[in-house]
């Protein structure tokens, strides 16, 4: 069953590093933000250290209280060249990413074959309905 599937250890680590460094941006001690997560500090600790796996309504919980999209606390810079660049991403305008997104759609299909990113738009459409 794929729910009982344990999160990867490699993945645990990375969101750990991401929440600790979240935290530390904030200046919160870890009692500060255990409390504005509604967790216990030991759990909170576990959870920066990559002990544990975390929920998804953690993940929720985390984005909001520390004002980031969930998908920010799934990116790991230095882990690959796509999370890279969607570090890169983070930092840019609203103006900025609608002009990338301009050109990515003018693009598409010229230099990878035909459009490859057509089921992510329809399930961002699905995710809207």
């Amino acid at each position: 069953m794929l729910d009982s599937a344990p999160m990867d250890e490699g993945v645990k680590t990375l969101f750990g590093a991401r929440l600790r460094a979240l935290r530390t941006a904030k200046r919160w001690s870890a009692e500060r933000a255990a409390q504005l997560l509604g967790l216990s500090r030991v759990y909170l600790y576990k959870l920066e250290r990559g002990e544990i796996d975390v929920l998804l309504g953690t993940v929720e919980r985390i984005a909001e209280v520390f004002d980031v999209d969930e998908f920010d606390l799934l990116i790991f810079p230095g882990a690959s060249v796509r999370h890279d660049v969607v570090e890169q991403l983070r930092s840019m305008s609203e103006d900025a990413l609608r002009g990338l997104q301009e050109f990515l759609v003018k693009t598409r299909g010229t230099a990878s074959g035909p459009n490859q990113s057509a089921p992510l738009a329809d399930m961002s459409q699905t995710a809207k309905d």
